[in-house]
């Protein structure tokens, strides 16, 4: 991971999950050189044959991680 990178982890859960502590929880577990940011998503994509679209999936999490991470600097959430 270069400067940029940012440790993005995506969460099937639902809404009674709290995501700021659950993203505590994880932070203890990951190196703290990166930004972590934890996202909900409503489910994991599938292709017909059952596969996980990751490069699709990885640009949609990139995206969301970003405006996350700018709102964060905003002071603003985002998401």
């Amino acid at each position: 991971m270069d400067r940029a990178d940012v440790l993005a982890i995506a969460v099937v859960c639902g809404g009674e999950v709290e995501l700021p502590q659950l993203q505590q929880k994880i932070a203890g577990l990951v190196p703290r050189q990166f930004p972590l940011v934890v996202l909900r998503v409503p489910r994991i994509p599938r292709n017909a044959m059952g596969r996980i679209p990751r490069q699709a999936f990885a640009r949609s999490l990139t995206e969301q991680a970003k405006a996350r991470i700018a709102a964060r600097r905003r002071g603003t959430t985002a998401g």
